[in-house]
């Protein structure tokens, strides 16, 4: 999940895991690299799907980087619901182009766009792309190459780059790019890498803003499931619920997002994100599989990872204010207790979670080459906070509450 506090358990076991498959790849190389024939052959089989619901923006951005790399009569875009110029540029660039009124919502939008053009008998591989994101230029024969490595693979995961704005400003949309950069880097580099090795196979969700699928296995998966919000996490589950294979991940296959651009649409779309899951485990349930011991851990270390986000700060108010520590909490006799009672030690617990953060910064910092990080770094304490409090609201609307999938669009 791309949520809380990215530092525990999961990434120490995760990391390890990340480093021995980069080890073992090194020696074993998987990659196979395809001929400009081959490609040309393995592209011919591919459909690219892209909804959309007002994007007259960032479209035109989108299908250029697609059909950089594929013929545009390959590109089929839907649009739901548009009142802007959406269909308008989709068709001067040459898509195929569904205009759909009233719209129903975007995984609804991909059925119906699938169903119209009978993509499932024509193509082999189906990309689905939102329209705010760009593929990176070697997407498309990276990700054939890693489906010709890996026959086992039905779904590629893509590389989430964030795309940051012009004139670095201490402003909240350029304060979200930084804090994605860094949390994206440490989920895709520490944990997604691990999880996705084909030796153990337990990654949770296909990012949907730039998700490859190979057709026989999408054929037999749910694309819009009544109750669920987004798509990212139900095909996933679906996957390994019915075995259908494996998802593949490889930090060469890129592509390039938007973040929002202020905190209404930061924390509407990380809702809709924690939402999303939660209504996935209870539609999908739980089965006993190692897919769901890993799931489950990373789980459990959110929630509670949110709860003492949330709660030092509070209990250290409280403490400056009453120099004592609330024990409806923590009993008088609990270990807690003796710790929470010295403030010393409270002050150290927090300093120590902060610099071990502040630490991924500076290494996320100097890895990607942007020294912003290390400023912008020293405030990402309150959007982990921030998270946390999206999080714990989330959980009981995704266990008990039902959605019809609607666009809510964000500011461009």
């Amino acid at each position: 999940m791309k949520i809380g506090f990215p530092f525990g358990i999961n990434v120490l076991i995760w990391s390890v895991i990340s480093f021995i498959r980069s080890m073992f790849e090194r020696r074993n190389p998987h990659k196979k690299s395809l001929s400009s024939r081959v490609f040309n052959n393995r592209r011919a089989k591919v459909a690219v799907c892209l909804p959309a619901h007002n994007e007259e923006a960032v479209i035109k951005t989108s299908i250029t980087s697609i059909t950089r790399q594929l013929p545009r009569n390959q590109v089929y875009v839907v649009s739901d619901g548009s009142t802007d110029r959406t269909v308008a540029i989709a068709k001067s660039l040459g898509c195929q182009v569904l205009d759909r009124h009233p719209g129903a919502g975007k995984a609804n939008a991909l059925k119906v766009l699938i169903e119209k053009y009978a993509l499932f008998d024509r193509y082999e591989f189906i990309v689905f792309v939102d329209a705010d994101t760009q593929l990176d230029r070697h997407y498309l024969k990276r990700a054939l190459a890693l489906f010709e490595a890996r026959p086992q693979a039905v779904a590629v995961a893509a590389y989430a780059v964030p795309i940051w704005r012009k004139g670095l400003k201490l402003n909240v949309s350029n304060y979200i790019s930084a804090y994605r950069t860094k949390l994206y880097r440490i989920l895709q580099m520490f944990i997604m890498y691990g999880q996705t090795w084909q030796l153990i196979n337990v990654n949770p969700v296909v990012p949907g803003f730039a998700s490859m699928y190979r057709t026989r296995a999408l054929r037999k998966l749910d694309l819009a499931t009544p109750g669920i919000w987004i798509e990212d996490f139900n095909l996933a589950f679906q996957i390994h619920k019915m075995r259908l294979g494996q998802i593949a991940h490889d930090p060469t296959i890129r592509a390039y997002y938007h973040d929002p651009l202020n905190l209404k649409d930061y924390i509407r779309q990380v809702s809709r994100w924690n939402v999303g899951y939660y209504q996935t485990v209870r539609l999908q349930g739980i089965w006993p599989s190692v897919f769901w011991f890993s799931t489950g851990l990373f789980s459990l270390e959110m929630l509670l990872n949110a709860t003492i986000t949330i709660s030092l700060p509070l209990i250290m108010l409280w403490y400056y204010l009453t120099k004592t520590v609330p024990n409806v909490f923590f009993p008088e006799s609990s270990l807690w207790q003796l710790v929470l009672n010295n403030l010393v030690l409270l002050w150290e617990l927090v300093l120590g979670l902060a610099l071990a953060d502040y630490a991924l910064t500076i290494f996320v910092a100097v890895k990607d080459k942007r020294p912003w990080l290390l400023v912008f770094g020293l405030g990402f304490f309150l959007f982990h906070i921030l998270n946390s409090v999206v999080l714990l609201a989330a959980i009981p609307k995704g266990l008990f509450w039902n959605s019809e999938g609607r666009w809510e669009h964000a500011e461009r």
